[in-house]
């Protein structure tokens, strides 16, 4: 079990939430892949349950973005679009900029140390090539100067953006390129040192310029098809 596994266990789940961890986990590791149909039969027989909590699982997937159903009501796992990226990174960065921008103010140093403390994770992560680490360690780092903010508008906002597709993009897609990561690294970087000189006007610009980036190296260093989907890479 890995570190992320073991801090979710923590406290006891309900079988629907274990079911929509364990689902999820599937997913956004690749062993269930962007555009596999999803079955329910198929589920009970590999979990082991009954068919009413895996539609519960299910459910709440389909509302994180991870699940979609055709009008043949048949489920699959969701496909991820360059269209889709297009949409999501520029509403992405002007909220998390806002973020940077109210947390510039209010961060301390123990928060400044333990963001140099994540980068510098993130950097021994992808020397390592341990992409979902990767990508859990970037979620943190971002998580700690969009909560620092204490805006729940703003917060749920970005959740509600970045909680299903996101996650997926990231973990299969792109923390699977070095370069990409370093980028993401330095531009981190960048962040640090403007939220250490509390310029507010300066984290807001370079956190938006960070996400509007990412979308940027997606889109060079990854492969899409004739209806603009991205092409998985083989882990």
């Amino acid at each position: 079990m890995d570190k992320m596994e073991k801090s979710l266990f923590k406290k006891p789940l309900s079988l629907v939430d274990q079911l929509k961890y364990e689902l999820k986990n599937a997913i956004v590791k690749g062993r269930l892949l962007p555009g596999q149909q999803i079955r329910e039969i198929e589920l009970q027989q590999w979990f082991k349950v009954s068919r009413a909590p895996i539609r519960e699982a299910i459910r709440l997937l389909e509302a994180e973005g991870l699940i979609a159903i055709n009008s043949y009501k048949k489920k699959f796992i969701r496909r991820i679009t360059r269209n889709d990226l297009d949409q999501m990174f520029p509403v992405m960065a002007v909220l998390e900029g806002l973020a940077a921008r109210i947390t510039s103010q209010l961060i301390n140093d123990k928060m400044i140390k333990k963001l140099i403390y994540i980068n510098n994770e993130l950097k021994e992560a992808n020397e390592n090539k341990d992409y979902d680490l990767c990508a859990e360690l970037n979620y943190q780092f971002h998580n700690i100067y969009i909560r620092k903010a204490n805006n729940s508008a703003i917060e749920t906002a970005i959740r509600g953006i970045e909680r299903g597709t996101i996650w997926l993009w990231l973990t299969n897609i792109y923390y699977t390129v070095d370069k990409v990561v370093n980028a993401s690294i330095n531009d981190h970087n960048k962040v640090i040192d403007a939220f250490k000189k509390k310029d507010a006007k300066k984290a807001e610009i370079l956190v938006r310029e960070h996400i509007l980036n990412v979308n940027k190296r997606s889109h060079k260093f990854h492969i899409y098809d004739k209806k603009g989907e991205l092409l998985l890479k083989e882990k």
